[in-house]
């Protein structure tokens, strides 16, 4: 008895693969040509000497920091990263 349960499972496990085959063509294509994101410039800190990228960069004077606690305090022009 356990055998004929064990076969009818194995046996509608292989119809279900074999069936959803056909229809997982976008997910397979997807898998082939990922989607690449530009990369992004990344620029050094004038503090430590860390490459960080662009969007997450703290500019002060004209020159680019890490992070808040990098750059001096208070004169922040331009902070792409609010973290």
């Amino acid at each position: 008895m356990i055998f004929r349960i064990l076969m009818l499972l194995l046996l509608a496990g292989f119809i279900y693969w074999v069936l959803k085959k056909p229809f997982a063509g976008d997910d397979s294509a997807k898998r082939r040509n990922p989607q690449r994101e530009e990369p992004e410039d990344m620029l050094i800190c004038e503090t430590c000497g860390v490459h960080t990228p662009r969007s997450m960069t703290v500019q002060v004077e004209g020159k680019t920091y890490c992070c808040h606690e990098h750059a001096p305090s208070g004169k922040s022009s331009h902070s792409a990263y609010d973290g």
